[in-house]
């Protein structure tokens, strides 16, 4: 049997393409120019969030993020102009309203997604430390972020104990019968949570959570070249097309009527 040398290296995480503080703060200046009621911040804030995934090698993620945005943005956009019927008009502008919300902040979900996915909770708890934050703050938000990835995976597995006991716990016995099937669920998962919150105050005291003194890392968390590059492009298209996105807008639309004007009276005179 070959035996291979121990080295530390191999257990230390890597740098991330995207240090994490940029992450959080792109998602910040996201939120406050998202509800700009502009079609083209919209799409802009999309575009850095799917760099933000492409960058990551979450490729397959981004491409249905993509799909889900576009989708969402046309009906929004689509559905209140056509169906104008007022018997039910209510209803057609609620799902228009959804949609609308649905495509304003996937930009935001998604770049959360990548830092539940792919950022190690040592790198984010150095990186929070670094920015001066308070310890209880720093803590509560990386077991929140944490935990959303272990919640799926104990809501899956307690789904496959209860098909093994007979017990239907699908969307559609949700409909039928929803308080039997939220029970089936939050108990388990209820006290699947105490414990797992006892492993990690253990795993947290162990790792010197309560020590005083300053506290070092062996991951490599620093703000490059490239990180700052990236963060001011970001911010600089959102300034740009917070400041002049109805112009564009407007340009955008005139030249496209004009276009398809031109086409539609050479198709008449042919």
């Amino acid at each position: 049997m070959e035996y291979k040398d121990f080295s530390v290296e191999a257990y230390i995480p890597q740098k991330d393409i995207l240090d994490v503080r940029i992450l959080l703060a792109i998602n910040f200046i996201s939120s406050v120019f998202l509800f700009a009621a502009s079609t083209i911040l919209t799409i802009t804030i999309f575009c850095i969030s799917f760099t933000v995934m492409f960058l990551f090698k979450m490729k397959k993620t981004a491409l249905k993020y993509t799909v889900a945005f576009f989708i969402c943005q046309i009906l929004s956009g689509i559905v209140p102009h056509i169906f104008t019927t007022e018997k039910f008009h209510g209803f057609i502008a609620l799902i228009g309203f959804i949609c609308f919300m649905i495509a304003k902040t996937l930009p935001l979900f998604m770049i959360a997604h990548v830092i539940t996915k792919k950022v190690n909770s040592g790198v984010l708890v150095c990186a929070l430390r670094k920015l001066g934050l308070h310890k209880g703050f720093v803590l509560a938000l990386t077991v929140a972020l944490r935990f959303i990835g272990t919640a799926r995976h104990e809501i899956a597995v307690i789904k496959d104990c209860m098909k093994m006991r007979g017990i239907d716990v699908t969307l559609k016995r949700f409909f039928k019968n929803p308080q039997l099937v939220i029970e089936y669920l939050l108990v388990p998962l209820l006290f699947r949570s105490l414990k797992i919150s006892d492993e990690m105050t253990a795993a947290a005291l162990v790792k010197g959570v309560e020590y005083g003194g300053k506290k070092t890392s062996l991951v490599d968390v620093r703000i490059t070249a490239f990180d700052a590059i990236f963060f001011l492009v970001s911010v600089l298209l959102m300034v740009l097309c917070f400041l002049y996105g109805k112009t564009f807008e407007k340009m955008l639309y005139e030249n496209i009527s004009r276009l398809f004007g031109f086409a539609f009276s050479q198709g008449v005179c042919a």
